[in-house]
């Protein structure tokens, strides 16, 4: 009885993971935009209320400590998920517009979350890391080359930095700069 609660538990977080990887999927998002808007994605409303929906379901089912286990690696899946999905970006070209609404949905994801589950404290590190991580999409490919250079493993994994360094240098290219 106890292995099939592990493995009843096990599948929670996995579907709980799967959900966030596909509901944050921001593969055909454009973010080469000219003008800031003022609302986030689409797909965190979407994200807010499946996660509504799945917390108000572990509630009536599961015990405190596994709920407070689920929703505390929910921030960890998301903010994992949102800088790898720079990296798959189709256009990768960002503005600086574009970062501003990227933050922007982070932002959003952050307070839906600590709205949803009240009884559950959330870090919100993982999330600030995001934000921070979006910051460098504003950074002068140069000087990008150079902070790689110098913080790297610290911050971010050199895969991070190398998606990083592509969107940068797209924009970099399209502004006339040369390598």
């Amino acid at each position: 009885l106890i292995g099939l609660s592990r493995g009843a538990f096990f599948i929670l977080m996995f579907d709980l993971f799967t959900r966030t990887y596909t509901l944050l999927d921001a593969r055909d998002a454009s973010y080469d935009q000219e003008y800031d808007t003022a609302e986030p994605d689409e797909m965190i409303a979407i994200f807010t209320r499946d996660v509504r929906r799945m917390h108000v379901t572990y509630t009536h089912y599961l015990p405190p400590l596994k709920q407070q286990y689920l929703m505390q690696a929910l921030p960890v899946a998301a903010a994992t998920y949102l800088i790898k999905n720079i990296s798959n970006l189709k256009q990768k070209y960002v503005t600086k517009a574009g970062v501003a609404r990227l933050q922007r949905n982070v932002f959003a994801l952050q307070q839906n979350l600590a709205l949803i589950v009240t009884e559950v404290t959330i870090s919100d590190y993982q999330l600030n890391r995001v934000k921070s991580y979006y910051d460098l999409l504003t950074v002068w490919y140069e000087d990008l080359l150079q902070m790689r250079e110098e913080l790297v493993p610290a911050e971010y994994s050199e895969l991070e930095y190398e998606a990083a360094l592509a969107v940068v240098y797209t924009a970099w290219s399209r502004q006339g700069g040369t390598a």
